[in-house]
């Protein structure tokens, strides 16, 4: 199950034209992608499971301490109103990403469910920079985490 999951998502990573690598130690497809000029990059991970595809998308900045409380109630009422997936923030360093999971109940996903979910992760991440990281934290945030090295995928 977990060598066909894997194809069908980098399938759909194809089809997007995004590269892609692969952590076979921790059994999950990553990316980075830069949308425009002065954006930062949008990192994506999905991590394949026996019963599962999860995908998390993840803020390029982390939001400051001061401004955790109001980015929390924030992603409360974002959270309420989502159909698909939702945000979460770690209140320790303050990191914001979005993830949204497809069960396998026994069958392989489907390229198309799969390109759906990478969109949206992406989707839902820039339209939080747009809308609560302007609004609570304007563009002074902390830096970027890609060298804190706490994860395989920012080495």
């Amino acid at each position: 199950m977990l060598k066909n999951s894997k194809k069908t998502v980098k399938k759909a990573y194809d089809k997007l034209d995004i590269k892609v690598g692969y952590d076979q130690k921790n059994s999950f497809v990553y990316t980075s992608v830069k949308f425009g000029e002065s954006e930062e990059p949008v990192r994506q991970f999905v991590r394949i499971g026996e019963r599962e595809l999860t995908f998390l998308t993840l803020s390029p900045k982390s939001v400051g301490s001061s401004e955790i409380d109001s980015v929390c109630n924030e992603i409360l009422g974002l959270n309420y109103n989502m159909i698909m997936g939702s945000f979460d923030i770690d209140r320790e360093d303050g990191e914001v990403h979005f993830r949204s999971t497809v069960a396998l109940d026994g069958s392989k996903a489907s390229t198309e469910v799969v390109k759906r979910h990478i969109l949206l992760g992406f989707s839902s991440i820039r339209q939080f920079q747009k809308e609560v990281w302007q609004k609570h934290c304007g563009s002074d945030g902390k830096n970027d985490r890609r060298d804190e090295g706490k994860d395989p995928m920012f080495k």
